[in-house]
């Protein structure tokens, strides 16, 4: 099994991963289950998402059906058989709780290696190998219940795949919603043309250590859980993956990100600075109050309460976001999006997690 060639030196491991991989498509790996979660209607997504995930080779996939629109468990025992464990909740959780529950069964029925995705992922042709040979070359150094290693999605790795390094790629502390005033000089600069001619000469690196994670592309061992514990449920919807990664990163552990193990999302996120001119215009025109509820709520919570940080300087990041964006509500006549922010935030800040009344999902 794979576990058994942690403690050699990095040309057997080499070797090891060669024997695993046929170069193409790696074999069935026994104890790597797959945990993704669907709602609503998307099973078109979701089994675009097992298919390139099962070629790849996961060797069983947990699916949790929260409150889906469509007959999930009809088409998958077809198409499936017993390759697919389905979790069946009658309404939607939220996505925190999902995964809880779907990890917990990944690892009832014996998974080693837990391989995470959204329901509308797809698996780049050989990522799931540059995903192992990235965690056997890192595991004996860092400890397997520190480690977890990330599939790359452009969209959401624009840093990363711009070049600008580990430290810009992760946001710096005291950041109230990613935002710090230090930033500001560098945002001009990056837009100039210099700075991109500049840029384009930078080789993308092969890995960066990030301190937070997404759940979808996330690689590894259930020792993780045993070690941190599961998802916390009371974010409902965003940032529990922020939350759930971070534990990795206070435990003095790595969650890697491989740029080359590529993940495709099929629909774009509601918040993508690539859809608005700002982050501003993701939180006042984002489609959904309940999205914009639960992001600001926990993203609150997290920096508050989780992420060491100055509070002296954080209140200055947040007054001065906070101002800028209620200005941008004012130009724009989203004064009440704006005041279900506020409200989000004092929420957050109070610790007042689980599923809001006003949103039920």
């Amino acid at each position: 099994m794979v576990d058994k060639v942690w403690d050699l030196p990095e040309t057997a491991i080499r070797r090891h991963v060669n024997s695993l991989f046929d170069g193409r498509f790696p074999i069935a790996i026994q104890n790597l289950f797959l945990v993704t979660v669907t709602y609503g209607h998307r099973l078109d997504l979701l089994m675009q998402t097992l298919h390139s995930a099962f070629c790849e080779g996961v060797a069983h996939a947990v699916v949790v059906n929260n409150a889906s629109e469509d007959s999930i468990e009809e088409y998958l025992s077809v198409e499936y058989g017993e390759r697919v464990t389905i979790v069946s909740f009658s309404s939607n959780t939220g996505s925190a709780n999902a995964y809880k529950a779907g990890l917990a069964r990944a690892v009832e029925l014996g998974a080693e290696f837990l391989f995470l995705l959204d329901d509308d992922n797809v698996v780049d042709e050989g990522a799931l190998s540059i995903l192992v040979s990235g965690y056997l070359a890192s595991v004996a150094s860092i400890g397997s219940d520190r480690l977890a290693v990330l599939a790359c999605r452009p969209d959401h790795h624009a840093d990363v795949l711009d070049g600008l390094g580990q430290k810009r790629s992760n946001p710096k502390p005291a950041s109230f919603l990613g935002f710090h005033l230090v930033d500001i000089p560098f945002k001009f600069w990056r837009r100039t043309p210099l700075f991109r001619l500049l840029n384009n000469q930078k080789r993308m690196p092969v890995s960066v250590r990030m301190d937070v994670a997404p759940y979808s592309g996330m690689f590894f061992s259930a020792s993780v859980l045993m070690k941190h514990g599961y998802p916390d449920a009371r974010f409902v919807l965003y940032g529990d993956d922020s939350e759930f990664s971070y534990r990795i990163t206070l435990a003095g552990g790595s969650n890697i990100l491989m740029t080359e193990a590529r993940l495709t999302d099929q629909e774009s996120s509601w918040n993508l600075n690539a859809n608005n001119t700002s982050s501003f215009g993701a939180w006042l025109h984002g489609d959904g109050d309940f999205r914009v509820y639960y992001a600001a709520r926990n993203g609150a919570y997290f920096e508050h309460w989780i992420r060491p940080h100055n509070r002296f300087v954080r209140q200055i990041n947040k007054k001065t976001y906070l101002f800028f964006l209620w200005l941008e509500a004012v130009r724009s006549g989203r004064l009440k999006r704006f005041r279900l922010i506020i409200n989000s935030i004092a929420d957050g800040e109070a610790g007042r997690l689980g599923m809001h009344p006003d949103f039920i999902l």
